[in-house]
């Protein structure tokens, strides 16, 4: 495939001056040596009010390619503004307008889709982490405890994150809390993956409390 390249001045004004005249785009296309199809795109993004004209076609093709090339690549600060503007669940289309307003700076949509899916599946891979690690020690305890009915409610705990109460040897054993996400702090990852915009981020809280005593 023939790759397109832009028009030049001269050939621009030949464009102007065989139009002007009536001929079709074809006709155009064949004296140049060019595709039809860059003749017809050159019409219909260049063409203003008055009709095609070569000056004009000219510098509205030249202010695209500056606007084309002032998209840059993402630089360490880049990455870290719209990092920080994703935990506080700004859009990808909101960061790169404020990138533009206040620091100057364009990147293209397709830069910005990447990056900021690319920072939700390290989060995701994050909570993935932690929810192993909790259920892994979790085991742990329960492992320790040597006891069935306890490695049961702890799992139970875990999936519920509500306090459980059980008798194993008539011992007393409290497990309040095992684990809850709620609003809090630990890592500041924000939950991405939520359907709401809710300023929510991943709390573990782990605790066990174990109280002997007597049989109640």
């Amino acid at each position: 495939m023939q790759k397109y390249t832009q028009l030049t001045y001269e050939q621009r004004y030949h464009v102007y001056l065989l139009n002007k005249q009536g001929y079709n785009q074809t006709f155009i296309a064949k004296s140049m040596g060019r595709n039809k199809s860059t003749i017809s795109r050159e019409l219909s993004r260049n063409t203003g009010k008055r009709g095609y004209r070569h000056k004009q076609a000219n510098r509205l093709a030249d202010e695209r390619h500056q606007e084309k090339n002032k998209a840059i690549k993402l630089t360490d600060s880049v990455k870290n503004y719209i990092s920080e503007k994703l935990k506080e669940y700004w859009s990808p289309k909101q960061i790169m307008g404020r990138l533009e307003l206040d620091k100057k700076i364009k990147i293209s949509t397709e830069t910005a889709y990447r990056f900021t899916n690319t920072c939700a599946i390290s989060i995701r891979n994050i909570e993935n982490a932690m929810a192993k690690m909790i259920i892994e020690v979790g085991c742990l305890i329960a492992l320790t405890l040597m006891s069935a009915p306890v490695l049961l409610m702890l799992a139970l705990a875990l999936a519920t994150g509500k306090l459980t109460w059980l008798l194993v040897k008539d011992t007393k054993v409290a497990l309040p809390l095992l684990l809850s996400v709620r609003v809090g702090y630990i890592l500041h990852y924000p939950l991405l993956i939520k359907p709401h915009k809710m300023q929510m981020t991943l709390s573990i809280n782990y605790s066990l409390h174990l109280n002997i005593g007597s049989k109640p």
